[in-house]
């Protein structure tokens, strides 16, 4: 496993090891070196690196947001400055792990969550089905969390 697992009580906490940060940061001065190079020599590429090394500095520190918490009563996914996205088990009927064609011909998992025809979240949530595109973080912690959601009931199909 290549993140750290904070358990702590009735929760699990899924992080980023300190490491993704290293490596961003390294991938930050390279870009910011190709940066400098390309703007000493009046090239047309020297735009796109500078946008490109803005990105990664900006990516890098929101990257050590990300999170996600699973206790008892449900999962909650925190990432950086995306909205916050998960379930509370109790409203879910079953969750369908699948996979969907993504960008560059390449294929992404994704979790189908089938909520109960009587959810608790009201009308519009009951019987619906949710996508969750998992990201980085929780991919690689997928049997473990898959793990933690069927001690507490949860079932997949």
């Amino acid at each position: 496993m290549i993140t750290q697992a904070l358990a702590s009580g009735a929760e699990t906490t899924f992080r980023p090891p300190i490491w993704w940060l290293g490596i961003g940061l390294l991938l930050l001065a390279a870009l910011t070196a190709l940066t400098m190079y390309l703007f000493r020599n009046k090239g047309s590429k020297r735009f796109r690196a500078l946008a490109l090394t803005v990105v990664v500095a900006l990516g890098v520190p929101v990257m050590m947001l990300d999170r996600i918490v699973v206790s008892r009563t449900g999962i909650e996914e925190t990432g950086g400055i995306v909205a916050t996205r998960g379930f509370h088990y109790a409203d879910v009927e079953y969750i369908h792990v699948t996979t969907r064609p993504g960008a560059r011909a390449r294929t992404v998992t994704v979790w189908e969550v089938h909520y109960k025809p009587d959810s608790a979240l009201g009308l519009a949530s009951a019987g619906r089905v949710e996508d969750i595109h998992i990201g980085t973080l929780w991919g690689v912690n997928s049997d473990t969390i898959m793990g933690l959601l069927k001690a507490s009931g949860v079932q997949f199909r």
